[in-house]
């Protein structure tokens, strides 16, 4: 009696396996390469909203931080992360007169912000700032001003914004409406009552010391729009100055405090 033995269910089922491993393996790398570059689109396109969102923030809350509203709210969307409002930092202040008087003026940075891994996006003293890292970038410039003339009518104005009320941290998934509101609003008039600012004339030379996760872009805010010159950099603290011609300047320093609730 003779035997004879096929390898025919051998072969079909070593193919099967093979198919099933190339299978895997495909499944495999398309995860492994393709599920990072999804969530990183997912992620982008969830920063840029909330760009969009923080710039319409702080168009807002500039209007009631200069006394053009009383109120403002804004609506962020948010897709994981954190929102909160932070203490940043220092703004310090030094002026000297042409009559030699000396002196300065300290500031807490305080900012709102949402933060998503490494990114992050602030509305800080009147403008809109985006951190990768540790390198930022300026989106919307702060409501500082100066004018373009010389001499005695120069003039340049920094408004410093602060808030009076902690609003806590939001984080998950949800929309977050934000009220900002004005202080010195009195609801039964229907009134604004102003802080004083400092007014100072004839200001022959400003120091600039700022400390802030965002300082690098506001450096370069001061040195394009003003002229500034960078003193000293060192641990994150930035210095610059810049001196001016007789008369020298005028110089207003407007301290806005507001006060923002989250829904």
């Amino acid at each position: 009696m003779k035997l004879f033995i096929k390898d025919d269910a051998v072969s079909e089922s070593l193919g099967f396996i093979l198919l099933a491993f190339i299978l895997t393996m495909a499944i495999s790398i398309v995860l492994m390469i393709g599920y990072p570059i999804y969530q990183n689109t997912i992620t982008q396109a969830h920063m840029q909203n909330m760009e969009e969102g923080f710039l319409l923030l702080s168009a807002n809350a500039n209007k009631v931080a200069l006394y053009d509203s009383p109120i403002q709210s804004s609506e962020l969307k948010l897709y994981g992360g954190s929102l909160w409002l932070r203490n940043d930092g220092y703004f310090n202040i030094t002026y000297t007169t042409e009559t030699g008087l000396r002196d300065n003026y300290n500031y807490t940075i305080q900012v709102i912000e949402y933060a998503l891994n490494d990114k992050s996006i602030a509305y800080i003293m009147g403008a809109t700032c985006e951190k990768t890292g540790s390198t930022s970038i300026m989106m919307s410039e702060p409501a500082m001003y100066k004018n373009d003339t010389t001499g005695s009518n120069y003039t340049m104005v920094i408004p410093i914004i602060n808030y009076q009320n902690d609003m806590g941290a939001l984080a998950g998934t949800g929309l977050a409406r934000l009220t900002i509101s004005s202080p010195y609003y009195a609801k039964m008039v229907g009134t604004l009552s102003y802080p004083p600012a400092t007014h100072v004339e004839h200001v022959k030379e400003i120091y600039i010391t700022m400390k802030s996760s965002y300082s690098d872009c506001f450096c370069r805010y001061f040195q394009d729009r003003f002229g500034f010159t960078v003193v000293s950099s060192t641990g994150g603290e930035l210095t610059m100055m810049h001196t001016y011609e007789d008369p020298g300047i005028t110089l207003y320093i407007i301290p806005c405090q507001l006060s923002v609730e989250v829904n």
